[in-house]
């Protein structure tokens, strides 16, 4: 089911996009806003263009075919089929640039033919589709939207040294467990794991961090019930959670000063990023 999704701003100026029409351009932005959460949807021509141009009657399926062919070709999105022969786009990187709080079931992903060993599409055809080059001439373009490819040893090395650099922003902006342990090690394996495998971006897991350290300032959680930094990143998926500043964090403060103090410095939170709560109600 298709739900919010996030279009960095960096997306205008994508050099592979922008080798492709507008007309495929503003199909991928669509795929987007229509695939589940592993990035996966329904390819059938007819079904497909019913559900991306629902009012558009120019829009033919053979359009439609040759702007998915467009973005297979420069990497975008991947043309895979299902083990009964159903057709399905993949959108590349999906979950790099998606920040998904609650993950639905998969679906899609489980009925896939699986890829060759390369983790490309062996097809990427698509039926109506005008092909002046065959499969092997094309160039899928690099395995990420942000990095190139990264086969050379100084670009791997450079890679290491970014991650690294970006989880010791993560572990300052996690809020501290002193005097419980909170072990490092560990967390930076999971941080760059989850990095690596392009589930989720760094920045995203730096400013989750930095968030559950904002709730946790605010409704003075002991050190002993925050989170370790690699149950986080872990088995708890802590950096899934909406920490958007929200008047339900005070309901479980027994104490009415410490609801008080707590209320004061959420109101001002909110104030300050201008973004009222989920549930607000005017006084």
């Amino acid at each position: 089911m298709p739900r919010i999704r996030s279009i960095k701003p960096e997306l205008p100026s994508d050099e592979k996009l922008a080798r492709v029409s507008i007309q495929a351009r503003y199909t991928f932005v669509l795929l987007i806003t229509q695939a589940d959460d592993d990035g996966l949807l329904r390819a059938e021509s007819r079904q497909l263009l019913g559900q991306l141009y629902p009012y558009d009657d120019t829009v033919t399926t053979e359009m439609l075919s040759g702007w998915l062919q467009e973005l297979a070709d420069a990497g975008r999105i991947r043309l895979r089929k299902t083990v009964d022969g159903g057709q399905v786009a993949e959108v590349v990187n999906f979950n790099k640039h998606q920040l998904i709080r609650k993950r639905a079931k998969p679906h899609l992903a489980n009925l896939l033919e699986p890829l060759p060993g390369d983790g490309r599409s062996s097809s990427g055809e698509v039926p109506g589709a005008c092909r002046e080059k065959s499969c092997a001439d094309v160039d899928l373009g690099s395995r990420t939207m942000d990095l190139g490819p990264l086969v050379e040893n100084d670009a791997q090395d450079t890679t290491l040294a970014e991650t690294q650099e970006a989880f010791e922003a993560f572990w300052r902006a996690y809020p501290s467990r002193s005097p419980k342990t909170n072990p490092k090690a560990p967390a930076a394996e999971r941080f760059a794991k989850l990095v690596a495998g392009g589930e989720v971006a760094a920045e995203t897991l730096i400013a989750q961090a930095a968030a559950y350290g904002v709730m946790c300032r605010i409704l003075q959680t002991p050190p002993k019930w925050i989170m370790m930094a690699s149950s986080f990143l872990g088995e708890k998926e802590g950096w899934r959670s909406d920490y958007t500043p929200n008047w339900n964090w005070l309901k479980d403060l027994d104490d009415e000063i410490t609801r008080e103090i707590a209320g004061k410095q959420l109101a001002e939170l909110i104030y300050q990023n201008d973004a009222p709560p989920p549930g607000w109600v005017e006084g």
